[in-house]
C-alpha cells in the first residue's frame, strides 16, 4: 500500500496542539505501549500523514506460532484501545472513516521455517468520503464557532451553566442529518443528537479549561425504553465529578434536572448506565471518574459566622479587656522603674 501525506488544515493542527491539557483523560488509562500508539496517531494527525508507523514496537525478532498468536492479539487490542481513547479525548477529530477500507492496523507476517517475523506494522488513517473536498471549510467553521462562542461567568459553575444554557438555546435535536452524530453537525449546522450535544459541550468546556469527559452508555427513557446515549461528566472546583446531560435538559423551558447531577439526583444512576467498552467489541474497557452521589451545590464566597476564624472571634470578644491590659502593663513598668530608682539611691 502506498503511504502518502494527508492534508489537514493548519487551523485544525493548531487547535489539537493547544487543547486537552487537563488532569483527566482516557489516555491516562493506557499502558506504555498503548500510550505510545496513541501519541503516534495524534502526531500523524497533526502532521498530516495518513499512517502511524508502529513496526519498531512489535518487530522484536522471531516468534513461534504460539507467540505469534499472542502478539497478533496484542496488536489488535493495543491499537483499538489507543484509537478509542484518542477519539473520546479529541471529539474535534470527526472525519475518520471506519469499517471496510477505514482506519485500522495493518501488518505483514514473514515466515521462515517454524518462526515468524512481524513486519510493516502501521495504523492507517483514512478520511470519510462524505468530508472529502469540504474538510478545510468545515474545520474552519467549527473552530470559528468554538472560539467565538460567548461564555459568561466568574467561576466554574457560572461558566458551565452558561455553556449549558446557551448551547441548548442554539441547537435543535434532529437525527436525520448526515453530520448529526458529530460536534461539527451540532456547532456548524445547529442540528444534532445526543452524541453531538455531548461532543460540542466537551469542546466548549475544553476551551474554558474545565475538566470534563465524554460518557457513553444506555439511557433509560421515562417509558422504560433503553437507548444508546452519550453525556458528560464535569469536575467542579470542589474536586468532585458531576453529570451533565445537555440532551435531556433541552426542554421548554430549559431543564436543570440533569445539570451537575449526582448519581442519586433524579435517579440519574438508574436512568444513565455508563459503558466503558467504547468500540463495542470488548477489546478494552475504560473506567469513568467516580460520580458524586448528590448534585453540585454552589458554595457561597462570603464566609458565614461559623466560618469566621476562631482567633478573630476571641479577639473581638476580648477587645475591651485587651485595652485594659495595655494600661496594666504601663503601670507595672512605672512601678518597676520606681523600685529600681529607690534601690539605687539607697546604695
Amino acid at each position: 500500500m502506498q503511504r502518502k501525506r494527508l492534508f489537514i488544515p493548519v487551523i485544525l493542527l493548531i487547535q489539537i496542539l493547544t487543547t486537552h491539557v487537563f488532569a483527566y483523560n482516557y489516555k491516562d488509562q493506557l499502558d506504555s505501549t498503548k500510550s505510545e500508539i496513541y501519541e503516534r496517531i495524534e502526531e500523524s494527525v497533526k502532521t498530516g500523514r495518513n499512517y502511524a508507523e508502529l513496526s519498531d514496537i512489535y518487530d522484536k525478532g522471531y516468534y513461534s506460532k504460539e507467540e505469534l498468536d499472542v502478539i497478533e492479539r496484542k496488536i489488535e487490542v493495543d491499537t483499538q484501545a489507543a484509537i478509542d481513547a484518542f477519539l473520546k479525548d479529541h471529539p474535534e477529530i470527526y472525519w475518520l472513516k471506519f469499517g471496510e477500507g477505514g482506519v485500522g492496523v495493518n501488518y505483514n507476517i514473514e515466515t521462515i521455517g517454524s518462526l515468524n517475523i512481524v513486519a510493516d506494522v502501521f495504523f492507517q488513517i483514512v478520511t470519510d468520503e462524505k468530508y472529502e473536498g469540504r474538510l478545510e471549510e468545515m474545520n474552519k467553521a467549527l473552530w470559528d464557532y468554538i472560539n467565538e462562542f460567548d461564555v459568561y461567568g466568574e467561576n466554574r459553575y457560572e461558566k458551565v451553566k452558561s455553556i449549558h444554557d446557551r448551547w441548548i438555546e442554539m441547537v435543535e435535536y434532529g437525527g436525520d442529518f448526515i453530520y448529526s452524530h458529530e460536534a461539527v453537525g451540532a456547532l456548524v449546522y445547529g442540528k444534532t443528537v445526543c452524541d453531538g450535544y455531548a461532543k460540542a459541550f466537551k469542546l466548549l468546556c475544553d476551551r474554558e479549561r474545565i475538566p470534563n469527559v465524554l460518557v457513553i452508555g444506555k439511557g433509560i427513557t421515562s417509558d422504560g425504553r433503553e437507548e444508546n446515549h452519550m453525556w458528560n461528566y464535569v469536575q467542579m472546583d470542589d474536586g468532585n465529578w458531576y453529570a451533565v446531560d445537555v440532551t435531556w435538559d433541552d426542554q421548554e423551558p430549559i431543564s436543570y434536572d440533569y445539570f451537575l447531577a449526582g448519581s442519586k439526583t433524579n435517579s440519574f444512576g438508574k436512568t444513565h448506565l455508563p459503558n466503558g467498552d467504547f468500540s463495542g467489541i470488548s477489546k478494552y474497557i475504560f473506567t469513568y471518574p467516580p460520580l458524586e452521589e448528590n448534585a453540585y451545590v454552589l458554595q457561597s464566597e462570603e464566609p458565614s459566622e461559623e466560618e469566621v476564624p476562631k482567633e478573630r472571634t476571641v479577639d473581638a470578644e476580648n477587645k475591651e479587656s485587651n485595652g485594659i491590659g495595655k494600661y496594666v502593663a504601663v503601670a507595672f513598668g512605672v512601678c518597676l522603674l520606681g523600685i529600681v530608682f529607690v534601690f539605687v539611691r539607697r546604695k
